[in-house]
């Protein structure tokens, strides 16, 4: 295995793990109280064993007991990209699980921290399989807490049944998507009721993770009416579902040149943001935390100054309805010349 050491783009802040973290966590809103401790999944136990992973190739950013950004493949050829590691805690990516023009490309994430686990948008039915299989690298599937969904859409969500029936975890999501989700599911798959979802209010909340937890942070309209970021405070990324996407073919590797970025960006975003109201909202909140790494669900993640660069971007940005030509005059069609009879 050949590994090459270059300088660290995320540190740990020392020990790893910030002092508040030490305890068990609630969120900031009543209406969320899904009794963590009492939930068999929350004292469930992890099994990880990267070395099964079968790695090919391995690039490793490391300062101290803290690795970050390192590649694996397995025998199959699948990617995964260790985002963040340090003796409790680790972060994981699988960026290349869609192959070819079978769908968007999309990125799927798994937070780990002691004996707890979290898969964050892990996709539709196209995925399911790979992704699993990638997964037996580092935990078994009945030891797996969460799914985390950031919105809706069915390259976050689609494959909701299947990790119902094969797993324990509870799914995470907006709850404005809380009677949608379950559409996914057919009526007669058991063990799939309302306990085993999570709904988040609109202001977001904590998400109780081994000895820390992950943060909900809301990005409504961004492009979800319901849309939920995830935080993750040990690691400082903030795992952006589609805010922050880009498109393109490129290496899974932290942006190099923002500038040149950009426009990799910019038609996804002037498409599928609402509005730039929307943006500044968000960005005004993304400033209360303290990331190093901003990974979203499509392309490739930005890390260090890049991260305050997306920001500024973002809040700039005109979206959505803001392009949309307030003094248009509309000429509808006749029915004849639309096709229809």
């Amino acid at each position: 295995m050949a590994t090459v050491s270059v300088r660290s783009v995320l540190r740990s802040g020392g020990g790893g793990r910030p002092n508040k973290c030490m305890g068990r966590y609630r969120p900031s809103q009543a209406g969320f109280n899904p009794s963590f401790e009492s939930h068999p999944v929350a004292r469930g136990r992890v099994s990880a064993s990267p070395s099964r992973f079968c790695p090919l190739m391995q690039v490793n950013i490391a300062v101290g007991a803290v690795r970050t950004m390192s590649l694996s493949r397995n025998e199959k050829g699948d990617m995964a990209v260790e985002l963040f590691a340090n003796d409790a805690h680790r972060c994981i990516a699988f960026p290349d699980m869609v192959r070819g023009d079978d769908g968007v490309q999309a990125n799927q994430f798994l937070v780990m921290d002691g004996s707890e686990s979290a898969l964050i948008d892990p996709g539709g039915a196209l995925l399911y399989t790979p992704l699993s299989l990638a997964l037996s690298g580092y935990l078994k599937l009945r030891d797996l807490t969460y799914i985390c969904a950031s919105h809706q859409d069915p390259d976050v969500i689609g494959s909701v049944d299947r990790w119902l029936m094969y797993t324990p975890a509870r799914v995470v999501c907006s709850r404005l998507w809380g009677r949608f989700i379950p559409h996914s599911v057919p009526h007669y798959q058991k063990n799939t009721s309302h306990d085993r979802y999570i709904l988040i209010d609109d202001a977001g909340g904590l998400i109780a993770l081994g000895r820390s937890h992950l943060r909900a942070v809301p990005a409504h309209f961004l492009h979800s009416v319901g849309n939920l970021q995830f935080y993750d405070p040990v690691s400082r990324i903030l795992f952006s579902g589609d805010l922050g996407a880009s498109v393109g073919v490129m290496e899974y590797k932290p942006v190099a040149d923002f500038d040149a970025h950009v426009p990799k960006m910019l038609s996804f975003h002037r498409r599928y943001m609402a509005s730039n109201r929307a943006c500044r909202w968000w960005a005004r909140r993304a400033r209360q935390l303290d990331i190093a790494m901003i990974a979203p669900q499509h392309g490739i993640p930005m890390v260090g100054a890049d991260v305050g660069r997306f920001i500024d971007w973002i809040e700039d940005l005109e979206c959505g309805v803001d392009l949309l030509p307030v003094d248009e005059v509309v000429d509808l069609l006749p029915a004849e010349a639309a096709g229809f009879n």
